[in-house]
């Protein structure tokens, strides 16, 4: 059974993983991997996966942080489940957890993907009226993710909106946000995907995006899906592995259920822990 909200401490920061609702997704269908490859994972490239659409909320003392701002998947989406009932909402989530949209400071998006921005809106207007929201500026520069949006959203899309609205800030390599809030370049899945990197009191936690759909990309890290560039992915998951196996930090994927770590084996295999909290 899904678990939809995930609380745990990190120093002074609470953090929160909000799932607004699990999605499928047939590996083989979206990764770039050799058919010969398969029978290393039977189990996810022969069905389709139920797979989260995490949003992480992050609350420290003195701020309090959204990494992506997601909705379920349309019912008409390929990669919804059908018959479906999808759990409340973001906004919602946030209302029980006694979190008002005004409270939320900074909105960090790793990427421009729909189901990682369909969520900062409500009746066409921002729902976080007093956040400050990243993007990288490669993917609002980026041609065929304009077109993914135009495709997607009806004029005008979320980010649009913000823009015009004074809310959004494009964002090129890394930039501390506040104190203990970092967003770090790591592209690949997109030409301006970004994680998110949170430590308090020298406990360190990484919102990863799409950096790693699947468990699977940390253990075969120039496996990537069939729309990112390869050699950028490999490069951005060498950041991060190096950085969370030194720091032994927590990581949150978008869609890798429940919150993980990374260890490295005697054959230097790195591999995702899941972790019970």
């Amino acid at each position: 059974m899904t678990e939809w909200v995930q609380k745990l401490q990190l120093g002074q920061a609470t953090i929160h993983v909000i799932n607004v609702g699990d999605s499928q997704i047939s590996m083989a269908d979206i990764m770039d991997v050799d058919e010969e490859d398969h029978p290393l994972y039977p189990e996810a490239f022969a069905n389709q996966l139920r797979c989260p659409i995490n949003n992480v909320l992050v609350q420290l003392p003195h701020a309090t942080v959204l990494i992506d701002a997601s909705l379920h998947m349309p019912a008409d989406s390929p990669f919804a489940i059908p018959n479906e009932t999808p759990p409340p909402g973001l906004l919602a989530r946030l209302a029980e957890l006694n979190v008002s949209p005004n409270a939320i400071d900074h909105v960090i998006f790793t990427h421009a993907h729909f189901d990682h921005i369909n969520g900062p809106l409500k009746d066409g207007k921002p729902c976080f009226p007093n956040a400050k929201h990243y993007l990288g500026r490669a993917d609002w520069e980026d041609v065929q993710i304009q077109d993914h949006l135009s495709q997607t959203f009806e004029s005008p899309n979320p980010l649009e909106v913000l823009k015009e609205a004074g809310q959004l800030e494009l964002t090129s390599g890394s930039l501390d946000i506040v104190d203990g809030v970092k967003i770090i370049a790591t592209p690949g899945e997109s030409k301006g995907h970004q994680m998110a990197r949170i430590e308090s009191d020298g406990q360190v936690l990484y919102g990863i995006g799409d950096l790693c759909h699947h468990p699977m990309e940390v253990e075969q890290p120039t496996w990537a899906a069939g729309w990112a560039d390869k050699e950028a992915c490999v490069s951005s998951r060498k950041i991060l592995f190096d950085a969370a196996l030194s720091e032994d930090a927590l990581i949150v994927s978008t869609h890798i259920h429940g919150i993980g770590k990374l260890q490295q084996k005697k054959d230097s295999t790195i591999t995702w822990i899941g972790q019970n909290l």
